[in-house]
C-alpha cells in the first residue's frame, strides 16, 4: 500500500570525517546524494560533513543502504543516518528551508542514534519500536561490511534487474566470489527488510 503524499527524509553525517581526506569522500558523497535529485532542492551538504536529502517515502530504506554502500566502497568512510517519514508542509527552493513531520522525524531519529548508525521514525511508536529491533540487527551486518562487500551491495542495488552473473561481470569478479561476498554482507536478509519496508508504505 503506497501513500504518494508521504516523503522520506534522510539526515546524516560522516563518521570520523577529519581522519580521512575530504578530497576523497566529499565527491563520493555528492555523487551518492545526486541520485536523490537536484542539489539544493532535493539534497544538501552543510557544516562540512553533514547532509540531508528527500525522496519518496517508499524509496527511503533502499536509498539509505545504497548511500552507506557507496560511501564505504569508494570514499572509505562510514556514515550515520536518521530516517524520517511524513508530510512536507513547507516547500522551499532549498531543502534546508523545508519543514514538516518528515524533516522533524528525520532529525529526531538522527539525534537518537547514540551507538546505532541508522534509525527510523515514522510517527507511529509501535512501528518505530519494531524498526529499532530490525535496524539494530541489520546494522550489525552493514557496519561489518568491507569496502569490496559494500561495492558488491552497491552494484546489486543499482542493477536490480540484472542476475548475479551480470553483477559479477560488471564488477570483474567470478560469480562464486560475488555470491560469497553478498552472503557475508547479509544481502538477501537486507533485501527482505527493504521489500518489507516498501510494501508497508
Amino acid at each position: 500500500m503506497s501513500n504518494s503524499a508521504l516523503q522520506g527524509v534522510l539526515t546524516g553525517d560522516v563518521i570520523g570525517s577529519r581522519q580521512v581526506d575530504a578530497g576523497i569522500w566529499m565527491p563520493i558523497l555528492q555523487q551518492g546524494l545526486s541520485v536523490c535529485g537536484e542539489q539544493g532542492l532535493h539534497w544538501a551538504i552543510y557544516r562540512g560533513d553533514s547532509f540531508t536529502c528527500q525522496v519518496p517515502a517508499q524509496q527511503l530504506m533502499r536509498a539509505a543502504l545504497r548511500l552507506k554502500a557507496t560511501l564505504l566502497a569508494h570514499g572509505g568512510v562510514s556514515i550515520r543516518l536518521g530516517l524520517g517519514i511524513g508530510e512536507v508542509t513547507h516547500h522551499a527552493h532549498q531543502i534546508t528551508e523545508c519543514q514538516g513531520p518528515a524533516f522533524e522525524r528525520s532529525g529526531m531519529a538522527f539525534d537518537e542514534l547514540r551507538r546505532m548508525t541508522m534509525k527510523l521514525r515514522t510517527g507511529n511508536e509501535a512501528e518505530d519500536a519494531r524498526w529499532d529491533v530490525m535496524l539494530g540487527l541489520a546494522m550489525r551486518a552493514v557496519d561489518a561490511w568491507t569496502p569490496p562487500a559494500a561495492e558488491a551491495v552497491e552494484w546489486a542495488l543499482e542493477h536490480p534487474e540484472q542476475t548475479q552473473g551480470d553483477w559479477a561481470v560488471g564488477l570483474g569478479k567470478s560469480q562464486s566470489t560475488i555470491s560469497e561476498t553478498l552472503k557475508r554482507a547479509a544481502f538477501d536478509e537486507l533485501m527482505a527488510m527493504v521489500t518489507y519496508f516498501e510494501e508497508t508504505r
